[in-house]
């Protein structure tokens, strides 16, 4: 059920933050999810983070939200754990919890897997960064090609495929 919501979400966001009306979807990739954050009125810092850290998002119930990203990760991961952030943003504004923080370590709960916030927020990103009709129509470039259309890792775009059932 996350899965289906934080997807939805994803759209929504997209359709109201990204798309071009009159523009065909795939000429609008790569989505930039540091833009989309700044029409969400959300500031993205790179910053000093901790080895296992990849992102942070702080709000609180009086301030503008922030989005930290590893200022040591590359760029297509600093893109992957800004989407992923805003897909925490997302959950929270949409079930009206204003006050929040995240941080988001690397290889506990986000990895695993497990833990619903998480499934949410990955596939929130999965979704915002590789949309799925787009992901589905272009297929044939393969994951390499993909992955540099949508500026993602080879590595995300896998998983994407993977989860897609087009691997």
């Amino acid at each position: 059920m996350p899965k289906q919501t934080a997807q939805r979400a994803a759209t929504e966001v997209l359709d109201s933050n990204w798309w071009e009306p009159g523009l065909p979807h795939d000429w609008q990739v790569p989505v930039d999810p540091f833009a989309i954050a700044s029409k969400l009125g959300i500031d993205v810092y790179q910053a000093d983070l901790q080895p296992d850290v990849s992102g942070a998002i702080q709000r609180q119930r009086t301030g503008r939200p922030v989005i930290y990203v590893s200022k040591h990760d590359a760029h297509v991961r600093q893109r992957f754990t800004c989407a992923h952030e805003l897909g925490h943003y997302k959950q929270r504004i949409d079930t009206g919890d204003a006050e929040f923080e995240f941080v988001d370590f690397r290889g506990t709960l986000a990895t695993t897997g497990t833990h619903p916030d998480e499934i949410y927020a990955n596939q929130f990103a999965a979704e915002l960064l590789m949309p799925r009709e787009l992901v589905k129509s272009m297929r044939k470039q393969g994951v390499t090609g993909l992955a540099a259309t949508f500026n993602v890792s080879t590595q995300a775009m896998g998983l994407r495929l993977r989860n897609l059932g087009l691997d």
